[in-house]
């Protein structure tokens, strides 16, 4: 008998030492990975002066990818431009791609550069004629003058 409340003492102590371990590392965590306003930067939704230029299927890939260019015509400078694809197919979006390689770092005012999206989740062949797509520039963060 004494055995076992000793195992459940253990126990109980062992769990409320994990719990603790994991609220420590959520809060180390989120400082870690989460800018603060403090950070020097800004986030834009869809930002303005951002152009998606001649995007176009690139063929024989394994998976669906677009590739293009963005154009910023805007006066700012941007640390970061997220790019999304969306996949529709007739009038019904299908997917949304452009999580990982959907980003373009350090875009500055009038440049142009090259872009590739991969759908992770869309096979590269067999779609059907229905089948269209819509690559736009859904957020873009930028440095402030602190």
């Amino acid at each position: 008998m004494k055995n076992i409340l000793v195992q459940g003492f253990y126990s109980s102590v062992t769990g409320i030492l994990f719990a603790l371990g994991l609220v420590i590392g959520a809060e180390f965590w989120g400082d870690y990975f989460e800018e603060s306003e403090e950070s020097g930067f800004e986030y834009v939704n869809f930002p303005e002066g951002i152009n998606i230029v001649n995007p176009q299927k690139l063929e024989g890939a394994p998976r669906f990818t677009i590739t293009g260019s963005i154009e910023n015509k805007s006066q700012t400078d941007w640390s970061l431009i997220r790019l999304e694809a969306k996949l529709f197919v007739g009038s019904f979006q299908v997917n949304v791609c452009g999580s990982g390689k959907g980003r373009v770092s350090n875009l500055n005012a009038g440049e142009q550069r090259r872009f590739e999206i991969e759908c992770l989740d869309t096979a590269g062949v067999g779609e059907p004629e229905s089948f269209t797509y819509i690559v736009e520039a859904v957020s873009g963060r930028r440095k402030t003058s602190k």
